[in-house]
């Protein structure tokens, strides 16, 4: 899910967590429930396109505002389907001035809330559905998950997707991450004790399939993507991959768990920069020449890793290739670009597309990169 936290100057930078031991049910032990018809489903992986492993350029298209002075991209689509959050005209307060939005062929258009004043996108389906979470009316900023369809324009909250036993024990507060076998992965609440949980639940049946999925250690924790085959990754007390058996397996000492592709390789943070985790599971910490620091964010079947990094004084998105050497800046990919510098880079579709932001004059704005 997404944390908001701070930059120096204007919103916070936005990933996909918002903040920063209830056991899993015992069928997933044996292999039976959950996991296992996800997977007896989930054995062929469409090919990735040859190009989208030997892209050498990007070409950026910059997408606009709802009007205010800052957004940014975090899902997108092989066919160009940007979603994300913007501010309105006038906007400069967080989780109060932002509006998810979905953008197609050159056109912005507004999410609902579900009746709330904010609301966040987080994650596209290739047919359409996009989640993430919205307020919602009562005291104290309340969010729910929901999802929203961009052909029929109809929003639901996620909660109404569970069946009465499961919506009486948790709330879902946000969505961070629809599968393309419609998994959703993000962050519940416990009603009896107020702790906060990842989550994976499958939509193809009603109600849906829900798991509540414990933490590492704490009461606090998220859930930031899910796989094909149902398996999750995320921060609770720690970095952490489910796959289908309790207890959590703790990925320390990664500081979060930001991406999984169908593979089993990982991404997210090692020591307050980049790292990749094969599916064997060693770790390969991520930089290039005088770039240090950051986030790897997301990983696609091709093994592209993008993400965010530091260097000549300033926030860069990247790009890197499994099996390659250094990070490169999207910057340096990117020859279009004129004065505009690339930021970050939340969203990666299956045959490379790239969200993500976009900084020029000052002002950052949502953007999608086309591999050349």
């Amino acid at each position: 899910m997404m944390v908001p936290t701070r930059t120096e100057e204007g919103p916070p930078r936005v990933t996909r967590s918002f903040q920063n031991d209830e056991p899993v049910d015992e069928s997933l032990r044996s292999g039976s429930g959950f996991l296992a018809g996800v997977a007896a489903g989930s054995a062929l992986v469409d090919p990735v396109p040859a190009w989208s492993q030997t892209t050498t350029s990007y070409s950026l298209t910059e997408l606009g505002t709802l009007g205010g002075n800052y957004s940014v991209a975090t899902g997108v689509t092989d066919a160009g389907h940007v979603v994300g959050m913007s501010y309105l005209a006038g906007g400069s307060v967080w989780q109060r001035d932002e509006r998810a939005f979905y953008w197609s062929n050159g056109t912005m258009t507004m999410i609902p809330t579900l009746g709330g004043t904010w609301n966040h996108a987080v994650s596209i389906h290739a047919n359409g559905d996009v989640v993430g979470r919205s307020q919602i009316p009562g005291p104290g900023n309340p969010i729910h998950a929901y999802l929203w369809n961009s052909g029929t324009g109809q929003v639901q909250d996620l909660n109404d997707d569970l069946s009465a036993e499961d919506a009486a024990e948790v709330e879902l507060l946000a969505a961070n991450y629809i599968s393309e076998n419609r998994l959703v992965a993000g962050e519940c609440r416990v009603r009896a004790t107020g702790d906060r949980h990842p989550f994976v639940m499958d939509l193809n049946s009603q109600p849906a399939v829900f798991h509540d999925l414990g933490t590492v250690s704490g009461t606090l924790g998220w859930a930031d993507a899910v796989n094909a085959s149902g398996h999750v990754v995320g921060s609770a007390g720690g970095a952490f991959l489910f796959t289908g058996a309790s207890p959590l397996i703790s990925l320390s000492p990664m500081g979060y768990a930001r991406g999984i592709n169908d593979t089993g390789g990982i991404v997210g943070t090692l020591s307050g920069g980049p790292v990749y985790r094969s599916p064997a599971g060693s770790l390969i910490p991520l930089s290039g020449s005088g770039l240090s620091g950051g986030e790897a964010s997301d990983i696609n079947g091709a093994g592209t890793v993008v993400g965010y990094t530091y260097g000549k004084g300033k926030q860069l998105g990247f790009r890197w290739q499994v099996g390659s050497g250094a990070i490169k800046s999207l910057d340096s990919l990117t020859p279009n670009r004129g004065k505009a510098s690339i930021t970050s880079a939340p969203g990666l579709s299956p045959s490379g597309l790239i969200a993500g932001k976009a900084l020029r004059g000052g002002i950052e704005r949502a953007c999608l990169l086309t591999p050349q």
